[in-house]
């Protein structure tokens, strides 16, 4: 499961301190926030259900935390009992659409839940990836050199189409298809997580998406 946030400053307020001409190309026009599932209302306003609530949680993230912590714990707590019912294991994503440093802002969450796995991406160099909290970094044209230099994962989107493969290398590190699936905290250590561009991002010469 993961928690979906509004990205960057499209709130107001900032999710993800390191975004760049990204922020442009989200992936918050995919999947389900895409403009044709947009509904009308009565009035004839459009309006985007899917975006009006990731922007709800974060205004709740930012004004009243307290509230919020409460509400995301409830949460996860009810998808540990839907995971037990499947006999399956709780992986959380904690940042979808942002980058929040939930290790400095609600540590707590790992005493209190520590038999779900949480990983994330991120475009922070200075965060720590650590056991209980695997992060992949998520190159971008700015953090392009200090990620490089680090011996975490980095994840790296390529102007590949969907039915094409991804380069083999990429700076001298092994690519593995970071489409096959999400479970990044599975990952061998010390590679480059290879990603297709999707929605908008297919069609931008932004210099975030590597082009091969």
């Amino acid at each position: 499961v993961g928690l979906q946030l509004a990205p960057s400053f499209s709130s107001g307020y900032n999710t993800c301190s390191f975004a760049s001409e990204c922020a442009k190309i989200c992936l918050t026009n995919t999947g389900h926030g895409q403009s044709h599932m947009m509904q009308t209302l009565p009035n004839g306003e459009a309006i985007h259900y899917v975006h009006v609530a990731r922007h709800a949680r974060t205004i709740l993230l930012f004004e009243y935390p307290k509230q919020f912590k409460e509400q995301l714990i409830k949460e996860i707590r009810t998808q540990q009992i839907r995971a037990k019912r499947l006999g399956a294991i709780l992986v959380l994503r904690l940042n979808v659409l942002s980058d929040i440093e939930w290790e400095k802002g609600f540590p707590e969450l790992w005493e209190l839940f520590p038999d779900v796995i949480m990983y994330d991406y991120t475009k922070n160099p200075f965060r720590k990836s650590t056991s209980n909290y695997p992060l992949t970094f998520s190159r971008n044209e700015i953090n392009h050199d200090i990620m490089l230099q680090s011996n975490g994962n980095i994840a790296v989107v390529f102007n590949v189409k969907k039915d094409q493969p991804l380069p083999k290398t990429f700076k001298g590190r092994q690519v593995v298809d970071g489409d096959l699936h999400d479970n990044r905290f599975s990952d061998p250590q010390n590679i480059i997580v290879g990603l297709r561009a999707k929605g908008t991002a297919k069609n931008n010469n932004s210099n975030f998406i590597v082009k091969v």
